[in-house]
């Protein structure tokens, strides 16, 4: 799998259908940095893209689309997981990270 670093934009890529590509995103806020690995799939006619930490994914017809996907879905995922009495060591540790992803 080729890795791309992604700042501002999604690296625009054409992989084979059913192939990967993995592209790194840095969340910058005024307290921290933090960068993720994500992992993208393109597979009959839609784009998959999967945070490689937590296994959160979003879909669309374009990467860009399947990206900001992804995005709402760690966003109502960290909206869960705040709203939780107690977490297990695993899920506080999500819950870290993506308050440092998502600032």
């Amino acid at each position: 799998m080729a890795v791309i670093e992604r700042e501002a934009e999604i690296v625009k890529t054409s992989p084979a259908p059913g192939s990967w590509v993995g592209f790194a995103s840095v969340g910058v806020s005024s307290r921290t940095s933090v960068s993720s690995l994500f992992d993208a799939e393109a597979a009959d006619g839609a784009w998959t893209v999967r945070d490689v930490a937590t296994g959160i994914f979003g879909v669309g017809a374009t990467m860009d689309e399947a990206y900001h996907d992804c995005l709402v879905a760690q966003r109502e995922h960290l909206d869960v997981l705040e709203r939780q009495p107690a977490l297990s060591k695993d899920l506080a540790e999500q819950l870290e990270y993506l308050r440092r992803l998502l600032g």
